[in-house]
């Protein structure tokens, strides 16, 4: 039995009851709705699939719910067993993640202690971070 991108962007579309709100994480909640689907298409519950591809069920239950950024262990042994002629892969090139620190990370601002006076050290002072 074979599947297209189509045939679970349909299934994805009739169980999205969403008020068509973007949400900060669109491409894992798509992309977890992919796996969802095409787990049930096969009739595997979380807790079989789980074993069968060496994650947790929680790690499972959360690429589901757009929780979490799936490894790509986890994308190519799911494609393997769930047998979906790569429709998981497909899903997979839609998500983003850059290499390197999260969005919201801003490094420290550099931090001179200042001269010593006296052999004691003077309060520090908080300067920018030269770049």
């Amino acid at each position: 039995m074979s599947i297209s991108v189509g045939e679970v962007t349909a299934m994805v579309s009739a169980d999205d009851s969403g008020d068509g709100e973007v949400e900060p994480d669109d491409n894992l909640r798509a992309f977890g709705e992919t796996v969802k689907a095409s787990r049930k298409r096969v009739g595997l519950t979380q807790e079989q699939l789980a074993p069968l591809i060496g994650y947790s069920v929680q790690y499972v239950g959360s690429v589901e719910q757009g929780r979490r950024h799936p490894s790509k262990k986890f994308i190519a042994r799911t494609e393997s067993v769930l047998d979906t002629f790569g429709v998981i892969d497909i899903a997979a090139r839609q998500l983003s993640r850059r290499r390197g620190l999260a969005s919201w990370f801003t490094l420290p601002a550099h931090r001179d202690p200042g001269p010593r006076v006296g052999g004691l050290q003077r309060r520090a002072t908080i300067r920018p971070r030269p770049d």
